[in-house]
């Protein structure tokens, strides 16, 4: 998944694309918490 940084998102961030690889059937909330780099309790 690539997800592609816009405006204030960009200039936080520090750059404007980033790629991940996250496991078939994950949801928003998955990539959500991969951005923002939140680890998922199981």
């Amino acid at each position: 998944m690539h997800v592609r940084y816009f405006a204030a998102a960009r200039a936080a961030a520090g750059f404007e694309e980033e790629k991940f690889d996250l496991p078939e059937g994950a949801t928003v909330a998955d990539l959500l918490q991969a951005v923002l780099g939140v680890e998922r309790a199981e």
